[in-house]
């Protein structure tokens, strides 16, 4: 299993899945920048099952089910790491315990 954290989200957030699960962010991999389709194919070219986001207009402006991808769209009042890492741990709660089926889950904290 391979995870992109998208170029909007915090990269401290890697360390909350270290050491268990490879994640990556789009800086790293040198795709900040690109625009999310070729994002998607990106991804899926290189073996990125996973991205999570917190890019509210992704699933408005692509075809998610065309890629075989999980994408977590991450809503929180604030897009920092404090507000961003108990969504995140929820996330990588649930990668650690089954396998995710492809779709859009939306993580939202609590009102």
């Amino acid at each position: 299993m391979r995870v992109l954290l998208d170029e909007n989200l915090p990269r401290r957030l890697k360390s909350i899945f270290w050491p268990d699960i490879d994640v990556r962010s789009t800086k790293e991999m040198g795709w900040a920048g690109k625009v999310n389709g070729e994002l998607l194919g990106l991804m899926t070219l290189h073996g990125f099952t996973i991205l999570i986001t917190a890019d509210k207009a992704l699933p408005s402006q692509q075809n998610l089910p065309r890629f075989p991808i999980t994408v977590y769209l991450l809503r929180t009042v604030k897009n920092d790491f404090e507000h961003l890492a108990p969504l995140v741990q929820q996330v990588r709660e649930q990668l650690t315990t089954e396998p995710p089926p492809t779709g859009l889950f939306v993580v939202q904290a609590d009102a």
